[in-house]
């Protein structure tokens, strides 16, 4: 296997043996550049391109108008680590291992850090080992504490660097690197390996994520159409600490809420549109929007992520514009995992995979396809004993395994959209079948996948 004879070799050779790949890959036709943009909680239904009243993805309006954009896109997780892993290496998080860490936020001099978080495993093939393999000069910029060469991230990057947060004074501070911040990065890291190679750029923004801070102009342009309170707003929404004791019900504070998460959304898209301009890497290019996981807003009493595996924490945006010939624009139904993300970018580079994955090439239903019967989807969230859950959705039924108590429960989105009924004692055969799966996923994912398979 091509990434096996690599990692068998020196330093030196592995140096030569990627050379003797570029010369042999530029010979043929050129590799297109690709660009993977992971934009931390993103929900796909906030964006203007799905329909959501608010233009927050105005900046990027024509780009979307011509990506294949796959409408029921589910992660593996409702937080980072896992579903991040699940992205860069097409496994799930049972096969990965990526499922506990939590983040120790930075206090005097001490950065914020992810601590108790499993390194990802040296011997599973990422993304960009299979890119470096054939050429690609591989770069990437992380703005999140999950997400760091410590934690195995940076697997198969030739530069891979993780922005700290800093406050006003540049000191070392809070959660966010800003967006901002991290295509200077970018940027810088384009430049150093200059044009003779074909370009893998990850970027990771962590601006859509709590807490929210006041983007400008688009938050008081929000706040203008929701007629609240005559209120002075904090600089962030901050969690739900900063609106108590305001003249405002639960539902204002809820769209007050969305406000601000609306004006982190438009930033971002401002700012990966300022990114694509400055980085100029033209037409041939394969970009791919996606996140980690959603964000609730009380649907179920709460917000955030991380706390269960309902469609609000682990639906997710994925639109992928492909270069000539690749497939046209078109909106896709059909249901498909972020584990689905690296086997179709191999796919359409021509690349074979060789480790086991349990993602699959969705090329097909980029190119119009469809699925003759519904595929399985699975996740987790088992970041703690108390809090351990998985879940297995095909068609209509989603099955919801609490580990700690041994409880199933069973949701039929025919019935029930928003997730508030249990259906399990009402279809005791589903949950039956269903059950079988999520014990035994990769009979139902396949363990090797091939480019066209």
């Amino acid at each position: 296997m091509l990434i096996g004879m690599i990692r068998s070799q020196s330093t030196r050779a592995y140096a030569c043996l990627t050379a003797l790949l570029w010369v042999g890959c530029s010979s043929g036709p050129e590799l297109p550049n690709v660009v993977l943009i992971s934009v931390d909680s993103l929900r796909p239904d906030h964006l203007s391109i799905n329909g959501y009243s608010r233009e927050t993805d105005a900046p990027l309006k024509e780009l979307f108008q011509h990506a294949v954009v796959f409408e029921n896109a589910i992660s593996t997780s409702s937080w980072t680590a896992p579903a991040v892993a699940s992205l860069i290496t097409g496994q799930l998080p049972r096969q990965h291992g990526v499922t506990k860490g939590r983040v120790k936020v930075a206090k005097g001099d001490h950065p914020t850090e992810a601590e108790l978080q499993p390194v990802l495993d040296p011997s599973i093939i990422t993304l960009a080992e299979y890119l470096e393999a054939r050429g690609y000069a591989t770069l990437a910029v992380s703005t999140n504490p999950h997400i760091t060469r410590e934690l195995g991230f940076a697997q198969g990057f030739r530069h891979f660097e993780r922005v700290q947060p800093v406050d006003a004074e540049g000191a070392t501070g809070s959660l966010h690197a800003d967006a901002a911040r991290a295509n200077a990065v970018a940027t810088r890291l384009r430049n150093q390996v200059g044009s003779r190679q074909p370009v893998f750029l990850w970027i990771h923004y962590i601006d859509t994520h709590l807490p929210y801070y006041a983007r400008q102009p688009w938050l008081d342009e929000y706040k203008a159409e929701l007629r609240l309170p005559a209120v002075e707003l904090p600089a962030s929404a901050a969690a739900d600490t900063s609106f108590r004791g305001k003249a405002m019900d639960l539902s204002q504070k809820r769209r007050l809420l969305e406000a601000y998460y609306d004006s982190e959304v438009a930033y971002a898209m401002q700012q990966i549109s300022e990114l694509l301009k400055e980085l100029a890497l033209g037409d041939d290019t394969v970009f791919v929007l996606t996140s980690d996981h959603g964000e609730a807003f009380f649907e179920h009493g709460y917000m955030g992520h991380s706390v269960y595996l309902y469609e609000s924490e682990i639906r997710i945006p994925l639109l992928i514009r492909f270069p000539e010939p690749g497939p046209d624009a078109r909106r896709v139904p059909e249901f498909v995992s972020i584990v689905d993300v690296m086997p179709t970018l191999l796919d359409f580079l021509g690349i074979p995979v060789e480790s086991p994955i349990q993602g699959r090439s969705l090329l097909a239903l980029a190119d119009g396809a469809t699925d003759p019967e519904p595929v399985a989807l699975f996740g987790s969230l088992s970041r703690r004993k108390k809090k351990s859950y998985s879940f297995v959705q095909r068609g209509r039924y989603k099955l919801i395994r609490n580990h700690y108590t041994g409880h199933d429960r069973l949701i039929d989105f025919q019935t029930d959209r928003i997730e508030f009924r249990d259906s399990s004692k009402k279809n005791k055969e589903v949950v039956k079948e269903l059950s079988a799966l999520l014990e035994d996923p990769l009979s139902a994912r396949p363990h090797e996948t091939e480019p066209g398979s």
